[in-house]
């Protein structure tokens, strides 16, 4: 990581509380899991460790690999392929989307979302063409002023890969093959947040502050909603209600049923919502910046509780049973009660860093999986009791 990157996560917590606008920063580690393997996507490799041992499966690019690319958004994972996004290699801005074969992670395809990533990456035995509506150098071999990073996970539904970029495009590409279905330029800012698929529509939320709508087989828009703050995570979809958490220290459910989304509430937090929403039998979960994490009724909006389970939360919860879990800055796993959100138990991330990416829970395997930012291991396997952990580090 560059020594800014690192000096902006560090006052992360105190721009937060100052509720200012700066952008925020994608630094920690991706994370995807199926039912038998995790991938984590962290600094120059994305990596697929087997769940049962913590062991590795395969690892990309191969070690001596062309490119140097920093990997960081969260891999969508289908049947046979595994696709992810990069930033290009540090502080280039010049990224590119990968597909790999779930079982060995061999390279099927690339696509570069400029000039520079389609010369870094196609090589006499690699190709990686450009994607429509790329940058490319201008004269004397001059980039435009563009930030081409793939910093949102990628959505994957029915076997395609909706790819949402910093420039403010969204991609959507055969995840088998890399071919370019449609691209559109959505927002007026960059798009930090993984897209949404429900039906035949694509629901997108961008740094600009707006929610935008888009037919899912062409891009063409649908409609689009400005929620006042900039929206950093994903929206939860559940029967036609998108709730959503801004950095107007707000979460907003809409009724997207109709042609035209209907607000219907707007809950206030302490602080900016960053990570997503999670629903369950009526009643939301979410954080926000300052460490407060909250339950509201879905269908009004009112509190019912509020609690300060430790240092900051950024991260989205993830819910298994009666137990919802969720990651801070200091590096705590907490697993906290659906009912009063009282304390099930606190664990400390075995190796240490901080806890910024959202955790992932597979219910059925009783597993909880967390990517550690800046520790010594990049995955650590709980059971949803908080015990048997285990872990990946990269020396393995």
């Amino acid at each position: 990581m560059s020594r800014l990157r690192l000096a902006l996560l560090g006052l992360l917590s105190a721009l937060a509380l100052a509720a200012c606008g700066a952008q925020p920063l994608a630094s920690w580690p991706g994370l995807a899991v199926d039912q038998e393997l995790a991938y984590v996507a962290y600094n120059n490799q994305v990596v697929a460790v087997n769940l049962a041992d913590g062991k590795k499966r395969w690892s990309f690019p191969p070690e001596g690999g062309r490119g140097g690319d920093v990997f960081l958004a969260d891999p969508a994972v289908g049947a046979d392929v595994v696709v992810v996004g990069s930033e290009g290699p540090l502080s280039s801005y010049s990224g590119a989307v990968f597909g790999l074969n779930r079982a060995d992670g061999a390279e099927r395809w690339c696509l570069a979302l400029d000039s520079r990533a389609r010369d870094r990456l196609t090589t006499a035995t690699a190709d990686c063409p450009l994607a429509p509506g790329a940058t490319q150098a201008g004269l004397f071999g001059i980039m435009p002023p563009e930030d081409n990073r793939v910093i949102a996970g990628i959505a994957l539904a029915d076997g395609v890969a909706y790819v949402a970029a910093a420039n403010q495009r969204v991609y959507a590409l055969d995840a088998l093959t890399g071919e370019v279905l449609w691209t559109q330029l959505v927002s007026r800012h960059p798009i930090w947040a993984t897209p949404v698929v429900a039906g035949d529509r694509l629901y997108i939320a961008s740094l600009d502050h707006v929610l935008y709508a888009r037919d899912r087989a062409t891009g063409n828009p649908l409609w689009e909603k400005d929620l006042g703050g900039m929206l950093a995570g994903s929206p939860a979809l559940v029967d036609d209600v998108l709730y959503i958490g801004t950095y107007n220290k707000e979460v907003v459910a809409l009724d997207v049923s109709g042609r035209e989304p209907v607000e219907k509430w707007r809950a206030t937090a302490e602080n900016a919502v960053w990570g997503g929403p999670q629903v369950k039998d009526g009643v939301v979960y979410f954080s926000d910046l300052s460490g407060g994490l909250y339950a509201v009724d879905a269908a009004t909006g009112a509190q019912k509780w509020r609690v300060t389970p430790g240092g900051m939360l950024r991260a989205s919860p993830a819910i298994a049973g009666d137990l919802l879990f969720i990651g801070d800055k200091d590096g705590r796993l907490h697993a906290r009660r659906l009912t009063d959100g009282s304390e099930a138990w606190t664990r400390e991330v075995a190796g240490g860093g901080q806890l910024y990416a959202s955790p992932l829970v597979l219910p059925e395997a009783g597993l909880v999986l967390v990517a550690p930012y800046q520790g010594s291991n990049w995955l650590v396997i709980y059971n949803t009791a908080g015990n048997e952990p285990r872990a990946f580090a990269p020396s393995q």
